[in-house]
């Protein structure tokens, strides 16, 4: 199972781990050259995924930290706190501009 752990709070970050296993993890004040980046951690993530080798969609699960939820970008629809439905527009916009 693929996940991605992310933090948008102070200093957002992202990690990426296989059945278990660590395999990245990354602070968006590194692509971003922002200190102390405070929101989503999109460019961390989308380095990670590209050095692996993998798309957004191919990731079982993204768990969150910090804020209570998140408005998709270019989505209506998806309610305050539900999260799984705000994942899926995130990886679908996120895939689209690909």
């Amino acid at each position: 199972m693929l996940l991605c752990g992310i933090h948008d709070g102070h200093n957002s970050a992202a990690a990426i781990v296989k059945d278990g296993e660590l395999l990245m993890g990354m602070q968006e004040e590194r692509p971003s050259r922002v200190k102390n980046f405070h929101g989503f951690p999109e460019q961390s993530i989308q380095r990670m995924l590209d050095r692996l080798g993998v798309k957004w969609t191919d990731v079982d699960r993204y768990i969150f930290s910090g804020r209570e939820y998140y408005l998709p970008p270019g989505r209506g629809g998806a309610e305050a706190g539900h999260r799984q439905a705000q994942t899926l527009a995130y990886k679908n916009n996120t895939t689209a501009k690909a």
